[in-house]
């Protein structure tokens, strides 16, 4: 969309993509490349100003991010906004879920298939006010106790919604629990031993970066929930639940994201260690934000290696040959 509409931004999405940098090239190449824009979300990005020769990245950047913060990273209003939601309240309603096709399968998922997402138990922590010490203690409780705790799973809800609350009404990256649980044992101690690691890889999770933190590990905790969780659109039919595959417009620039060609009804998450070369990327899509519960707590770790340059680099060059394969698009992205 962005390379055949615009000849002004084609060319400066072209002049970004060679840049020295890796988040400036990546960046402006995904847009290129991304066949997921559909001619009304383009039209909206345009009217943001976010369609033009901005001259140099920073500034771009600075235009993206108010294009995000108007319509896709919404502050939600005093009720909340979570289950159902009106797709004709633009105050709980990102503009990502505004224009899925009617036959689109994935309105009617089986809400009994399992999805993963990671989140730090800092940004839980600094939303929430609860001390990272204290969740962190109260979700290794839950996880080893599950039902038998009720007091520590009431307390992790009361956390887990003013978490909740306090967050804008972002679209939510998820992966697929069957593609990761692998990982995973009965208990924690069954699991693999750098399993934290090789999620955020697997998930292409690359702003999870100790290096970003002096080498700090980072603690994460996973969710693991249904389909059913999600919260559904207001309509005749109660059982939508919207998931998408992730564009170039729904979330801030990133050198480890990589659109998925027109069609596929998932985006595909780039491994985050291209050296490993061999493994089939993992399925990602966006659903509507959702309180999580002490319930889709599955586990908390560690992540401790880092993620460099070098490393999204192959990433990505591994990333778009599985893609072609995938989809049976040989020249996508050529």
């Amino acid at each position: 969309m962005f390379s055949l509409r615009s000849p002004e931004f084609s060319e400066f999405l072209s002049v970004m993509g060679n840049d020295d940098e890796l988040l400036p090239a990546f960046a402006a190449r995904n847009f290129l490349l991304d066949e997921g824009v559909v001619d009304s979300r383009y039209d909206s990005y345009e009217e943001s100003g976010c369609v033009a020769d901005h001259g140099d990245f920073a500034e771009w950047v600075v235009r993206h991010a108010a294009d995000l913060t108007e319509k896709i990273q919404i502050v939600r209003s005093d009720h909340g906004g979570f289950d159902p939601l009106d797709p004709g309240d633009p105050d709980v309603f990102p503009e990502t879920f505004r224009f899925i096709g009617a036959s689109s399968p994935f309105l009617r998922s089986d809400v009994g298939m399992d999805l993963v997402r990671v989140e730090k138990v800092a940004s839980i922590a600094n939303r929430s006010g609860w001390r990272a010490d204290d969740i962190l203690s109260l979700a290794e409780k839950v996880i080893a106790t599950r039902d038998s705790d009720t007091e520590s799973q009431q307390r992790l809800d009361a956390c887990l919604e003013q978490w909740a609350l306090a967050s804008d009404a972002c679209p939510v990256f998820a992966g697929y629990w069957a593609e990761v649980a692998d990982l995973f044992g009965g208990t924690p101690e069954d699991d693999t031993p750098d399993w934290a690691d090789e999620l955020r890889n697997r998930l292409g999770l690359a702003h999870h970066n100790p290096d970003r933190l002096s080498g700090k590990p980072i603690r994460i905790i996973v969710f693991r929930y249904p389909v059913r969780g999600i919260p559904r659109l207001l309509c005749a039919d109660r059982k939508k639940r919207p998931l998408v595959p992730p564009t170039v417009l729904d979330s801030a620039f990133s050198a480890a994201f990589c659109p998925a060609p027109r069609g596929c009804l998932t985006g595909y998450a780039v491994h985050c260690d291209g050296e490993r070369g061999g493994v089939e990327p993992c399925r990602e899509v966006l659903h509507p934000a959702m309180k999580f519960e002490a319930e889709h707590v599955w586990r908390v770790g560690e992540i401790r290696t880092s993620v460099t340059d070098s490393m999204l680099r192959e990433a990505k060059e591994w990333h778009l040959m599985c893609v072609r394969d995938i989809c049976k698009r040989p020249s996508y992205a050529m």
